[in-house]
């Protein structure tokens, strides 16, 4: 038995789930010395395994099983990279129950620096655009990978402008490599493998899937990555388990806000009172990752509303407050405020400490 199919192996073992064999694989150097001790060793080396699980786990054929994968990762082109290998992500080690091994698609780099963005599915227009943005400026001033999970929504948006700025992008799924899921981003997967980015899983093929794959992926998606970003949170959603999963793992997490009274950010906003950083433009999550900001021309015109219009002329005559435009204005507080975000999140302007906006980009 080679040290791959070892490996496969303890995939296909019943009983032994996610947590027992993410124990497994930190008490002993390797798979195949698993298999080369005894049940009493794989007891004492890991309680939560009873006696006749460890027989189960020396003892249990799963080989036709074991081959099919082989067979199928062979004519795919798809790659295998285990716990202890050398490149196996280093964050991702860290994490309470780290994969065993991840099967893989495309150019794997280094995560060490990446960034997670994730949010809704049915996001806002005001967070696709944040989404798009904040992808953007990233790529005019570093090259760190972006992570997210090719789940409609926010996870596509970023994943399509990260290529857009040819920035590498690392998409986890959560199934195996013989099916996709949503259909319709079968082509933007490509493209990412086009693009030198990678498609990653700890799912082998055939596996079925349930609700219960997202979740596990998305602990995936904050484990192996220096941050995440959360656009759009509802209360009881998969990004505020994703964004709890980042905590938990000691990783920093940034938050995009809006409106106080909007349900579909009230996730966002819990998460801000429990210390993530607030977020209004990429200078943010740079400035805590002591990456320089300089300042760029704006790459893509910004088209403004109307209001947006009419408060970046009256901070050309000096009114640079909330109150002071809310003066100058026929307009309430929530209206000014809300296209304060979106002209900051543009990186039209800036806001300082004291709460005096500036003018970044000049109008043309």
């Amino acid at each position: 038995m080679t040290d791959t199919e070892s490996w496969l192996r303890l995939l296909f073992i019943p009983g032994l789930g996610l947590a027992r064999r993410a124990r497994l694989i930190q008490a002993f150097p390797d798979a195949t010395s698993i298999f080369q001790t005894s049940p009493l060793d794989i007891v004492r080396a890991v309680p939560s395994i009873s006696p006749s699980l460890a027989r189960q786990i020396l003892n249990y054929n799963c080989y036709a099983e074991v081959h099919r994968q082989l067979q199928f990762i062979r004519k795919n082109s798809i790659s295998i990279i285990t716990f202890s290998q050398e490149g196996y992500p280093p964050l991702l080690k860290t994490i309470a129950f780290p994969p065993i091994l991840l099967f893989y698609k495309g150019m794997l780099p280094d995560p060490a620096d990446s960034l997670a963005v994730i949010g809704s599915r049915k996001p806002l227009s005001y967070s696709l655009d944040a989404c798009r943005n904040f992808v953007r400026q990233i790529a005019g001033h570093t090259n760190k990978p972006i992570v997210s999970g090719l789940a409609l929504g926010i996870d596509a948006a970023a994943h399509k402008e990260a290529l857009s700025c040819d920035l590498p992008c690392i998409g986890v799924l959560a199934f195996g490599f013989n099916t996709f899921y949503p259909a319709v981003h079968q082509a933007l997967a490509r493209q990412i493998l086009d693009q030198n980015g990678v498609l990653l899983s700890e799912y082998p093929a055939y596996t079925r899937l349930t609700r219960n794959n997202f979740l596990e992926r998305n602990r995936i998606i904050a484990g192996l990555s220096k941050g995440t970003l959360i656009i759009q949170a509802a209360l009881r959603s998969g990004s505020m388990k994703t964004a709890f999963m980042a905590m938990d793992y000691n990783r920093d997490l940034f938050v995009v806000p809006y409106r106080y009274d909007s349900p579909w950010y009230e996730g966002s906003h819990k998460l801000l009172r429990q210390g993530a950083v607030f977020c209004c433009s990429a200078r943010d999550i740079l400035r805590e990752w002591d990456i320089t900001w300089e300042e760029t021309p704006q790459q893509k015109k910004v088209t403004l509303s109307g209001l947006e219009k009419k408060i970046y002329h009256s901070m050309t005559r000096g009114n640079n407050t909330v109150d002071t435009l809310l003066q100058t204005l026929d307009c309430d507080f929530m209206d000014i405020s809300e296209a304060l975000m979106n002209m900051e999140i543009n990186g039209l302007i800036k806001k300082d400490v004291a709460g005096v906006y500036s003018i970044l980009t000049p109008l043309s």
